[in-house]
């Protein structure tokens, strides 16, 4: 896989639909940058501050941002199915109306992050810092919350079956959390 410089996307960003499949961009700090459209399925984005930046309406399947910081970044309409957050801090961070069935969260900071009308089927939220996140109409099945702090989350009118529930039964925390109008399923 090709290696990129932040002087390079600069450069080639202006482009509509950029492709950047497989590339490998790590340890920089990419921050405030705009990716929306552009498709970096199966690339890595591993250790990158990339707070504030934008990926509105971006493929990134199988995308690798593990470990980098995220905060108030938009991912709104993403299409990141089987993506690896692992151990990112999303804080502020908008990924409505996006598909992550299959996405791994494992150990990352979700707080006040905004998920409404995501697709998290089957994904891993483990141990994930979720305080006063919205996964307000949200699709959870088979998606394991178990570890997690929940308190204060918003689960209202989501979409969650039995095997979702009981993860959520075993996390750190859901005091105050909201589920109001939410739709249970049985497996």
């Amino acid at each position: 896989m090709p290696k990129i410089s932040r002087d390079f996307l600069e450069s080639r960003l202006v482009a509509k639909n950029l492709d950047l499949q497989s590339f490998v961009i790590e340890k920089l700090d990419l921050s405030g940058m705009n990716f929306d459209n552009v498709d970096l399925s199966g690339g890595s984005m591993g250790r990158c501050e990339l707070s504030n930046s934008t990926f509105r309406s971006a493929r990134l399947v199988e995308a690798d941002f593990g470990y980098s910081i995220l905060r108030s970044s938009d991912f709104s309409k993403a299409t990141a199915p089987y993506a690896h957050f692992e151990k990112c801090n999303l804080t502020g961070s908008i990924l409505r109306q996006c598909n992550l069935e299959g996405t791994n969260f494992l150990n990352s900071d979700l707080t006040r992050a905004n998920l409404e009308n995501s697709n998290l089927e089957n994904a891993n939220l483990i141990g994930v810092n979720a305080i006063s996140a919205s996964f307000f109409g949200c699709v959870l099945k088979s998606t394991d919350l178990s570890e997690a702090d929940l308190s204060g989350t918003d689960f209202r009118e989501a979409i969650i079956d039995e095997k979702t529930l009981r993860s959520i039964s075993n996390s750190k925390n859901w005091k105050d959390s909201r589920f109001d109008a939410s739709i249970f399923e049985k497996i």
